[in-house]
């Protein structure tokens, strides 16, 4: 599901992209438990995965989860999935961690770029596997790797995003996912 340049200016601006899409940061009441209530309470239940949440839509126009395999001793460091999902529209993306995480501490930076909606280490997959069904289920669409690489449409201004951190700016990706402080 490509997303059209007016839609992308919606994403950015943190409104609907559609205007029958439930979820509207700009609201009192933003839909956003009502939309995604299933999602989250798959993850966080899940038996594979411990999950920290660290974006709730409070401060961000996507939710941010942190995903570590359960079968991970106490202790050891091991990647993790680093999973947003918009709130303005119906689309995703992860990646693995691109840093060693620790038992209950959340994962350091964000979307890695070359990893984009795969995981390289083997321990990783059977975690994959269960988040592309929960996306699967909440009607959540990964985007392309393709896509999420393209640059905004001209003249899209993003809310503070990661221009510290990611000296790229201008991708979709830096669109759909928004944070501000």
């Amino acid at each position: 599901m490509p997303l059209t340049d007016q839609e992308l200016l919606r994403i950015c601006d943190w409104e609907p992209y559609r205007a029958d899409w439930p979820v509207n940061r700009n609201s009192i009441d933003d839909n956003i438990r009502a939309r995604y209530g299933g999602l989250i309470s798959a993850l966080h239940d899940s038996s594979l995965l411990r999950v920290h949440q660290t974006q709730d839509g409070g401060m961000s126009n996507y939710l941010e989860f942190w995903c570590r395999p359960t079968n991970v001793p106490d202790g050891e460091a091991v990647a993790e999935i680093l999973l947003c999902v918009c709130l303005c529209a119906p689309v995703a993306a992860y990646c693995e961690s691109p840093q060693v995480t620790i038992p209950d501490m959340s994962g350091t930076g964000f979307l890695d770029e070359d990893s984009l909606n795969q995981t390289r280490s083997p321990s990783l997959r059977e975690a994959e596997a269960f988040i592309r069904q929960v996306l699967v289920e909440a009607e959540v669409e990964l985007l392309d790797k393709s896509e999420l690489l393209k640059l905004l449409p001209a003249g899209i201004v993003l809310n503070f995003s990661l221009m510290v951190a990611n000296p790229k700016q201008g991708l979709v990706y830096e669109g759909l996912f928004q944070f501000s402080d």
